[in-house]
C-alpha cells in the first residue's frame, strides 16, 4: 500500500535525478538515520534489486563498463571444476536452483565464474555462490555480478 508507493516514488525520484546530473551519477545519496530506519523495515521485495544496485553504485558502474560481464563469461579461470561442483550445493532446496544445467545453476555459474575472472586474487571461495544466490533471486545475472 502506502510504504510500497513511498519507495516507488523514492526510487523514481532518485533515478530521475542520476539521469538528468552528471554529478548524481554516484551510488544513491543517503542520509545514515533514514536508511538505518528503512533498512530495520525491510526493503520490499520487488525493490530490492532496485535498492541493493543503487546503494552498491552497481548501476553507475554498468553503465561505465557495459561489455565487462560478457567479456568476463569468456575468459578461463582454474575455478571453474569448484565452481561447477557447488551449484548444487547452492540452496538445492530452492526451486530456482534445483535443477542442473537449469537456469538458475547456469546463471549462479556465469556471476560466480566471473566474478573469480575479475578478482583472481580472490578468485572462488565457498560463500560467493550463496552470495551471488541471494542476488540472483532479485535481479538479473549481469546485475547480480
Amino acid at each position: 500500500g502506502q510504504e510500497l508507493e513511498r519507495w516507488r516514488v523514492g526510487l523514481v525520484a532518485a533515478i530521475s535525478r542520476a539521469a538528468s546530473d552528471p554529478k548524481a551519477n554516484r551510488p544513491l545519496p543517503c542520509v545514515p538515520a533514514v536508511v538505518k530506519e528503512r533498512a530495520l523495515a525491510g526493503v520490499p521485495d520487488c525493490f530490492r534489486g532496485v535498492v541493493w544496485q543503487k546503494l552498491a553504485g552497481a548501476d553507475v558502474l554498468g553503465k561505465k563498463y557495459p561489455s565487462r560481464y560478457k567479456n568476463l563469461l569468456r575468459m578461463k579461470t582454474t575455478d571453474d571444476s569448484r565452481i561447477e561442483k557447488d551449484l548444487a550445493r547452492t540452496m538445492p532446496s530452492n526451486d530456482f536452483f534445483r535443477e542442473k544445467e537449469r537456469r538458475g545453476q547456469v546463471r549462479l555459474y556465469g556471476v560466480t565464474h566471473a566474478y573469480a575472472v575479475h578478482d583472481p586474487e580472490v578468485g572462488y571461495s565457498q560463500g560467493i555462490n550463496f552470495l551471488s544466490a541471494v542476488l540472483l533471486l532479485h535481479m538479473k545475472e549481469e546485475q547480480a555480478f
